[in-house]
This record gives C-alpha cells, structure tokens and sequence, in this order.
C-alpha cells in the first residue's frame, strides 16, 4: 500500500519521487504531465510555434484539466488555428464555502470515427445556470482588447472572460447578427 513506501523514518510522503515526476515544481518547472495554459498573466495558448508544430503533426486541438480558470470550460484559438479547452472548476467561485460551488461541467468531442470532431461542453456554471453549447467560432478567439470569447448568448448576452489565476473577471456582450 502507499503508506509502506517511502523509507523507514516515514521523513517522506510514500510515492513522493513518483509525485514530483509530475510536479513541475520539483522538476525544474518541467512535467510531462501537469501543464498549465493559465499562467503569465491569464489563459494563453501555446507560443504559436509549438502549436504550429502541433498542427504539422495532424494536432488540432489540445483538451487540459488541473489548472483551474472561470466556472466553464474556455476555449482558446491561436492565430495559426489550434484550439485549447482548458476545463477544471476547482476554484469556480473563490468567495464560497466550497470553492466550487454548484459548477459542473462535461466536455464531449463528438463526431465520426474517422472526421473531424467537433467538442461541445454543457454544465452549471457556479450560479447555478445552466449552459450547453458547442465550441464554434467566435467562441474562442480573442478580442482585441484581450477578453477571451468564452459562450454565445445564453441569455444575457456573448459571455467574454479574462483573469490572471483564480482572478477572473467576465462581462456579457450584447450579440451582434451579420446577416
């Protein structure tokens, strides 16, 4: 069991080599397996060279979880055309009892066996309203004032986001129609 690994003066966690293999923290801000696109000031993709390598590979989209941002999955679009969902709600609502609040959310990439697919997401965020809609442009691309577009109108209008960590501020845009 993990309590018997470790060494005899119980001085570690057990498994703790095995941990820090995944914390970047112990390994020089280097994992391969926890990553965060919510750093350096607020959500960002990748610096466009890794997500045009990505994109020569056949890569389209890249889906993260542990770091959490907002009570909804957001969606991310570099200019070269990768799409990053980043999902996690642990902080959803930093101000509550139980920082997640009644967020809940499920990302489903749909689609044939052999096509693209597309991703759709649904949920609560944490004021409990509900939300299903499928990533799509505008969803994802960033304004040119920095918010990131985050849902379409579900009722108050085009949900944007930005932040910097568990600081995230939205606002509600009223829908613009092109026709």
């Amino acid at each position: 069991t993990q309590s018997t690994w470790g060494d005899a003066s119980r001085q570690r966690r057990g498994g703790q080599s095995l941990f820090a293999y995944f914390y970047a923290a112990s390994v020089r801000g280097r994992s391969v397996a926890v990553g965060s696109f919510a750093e350096r000031g607020g959500p960002q993709p990748p610096p466009e060279h890794v997500c045009a390598l990505l994109l020569r590979c056949g890569i389209s989209r890249v889906l993260a979880g542990h770091k959490p941002f907002s009570d909804m999955p957001l969606a991310m679009r570099s200019p070269s055309g990768l799409e990053v969902i980043i999902a996690d709600t642990s902080y959803a609502d930093p101000t509550a009892a139980n920082p997640r609040a009644v967020a809940v959310h499920e990302v489903l990439l749909e689609g044939p066996a052999a096509g693209p697919l597309s991703a759709r997401v649904h949920g609560f965020t944490a004021a409990g309203e509900p939300y299903s809609f499928t990533i799509e442009p505008p969803i994802g691309d960033r304004t040119d004032d920095g918010w990131w577009v985050q849902a379409p109108d579900l009722g108050r209008g085009v949900r944007h986001t930005r932040g910097d960590g568990r600081n995230v501020q939205q606002r509600f845009v009223p829908r613009v129609d092109t026709e």
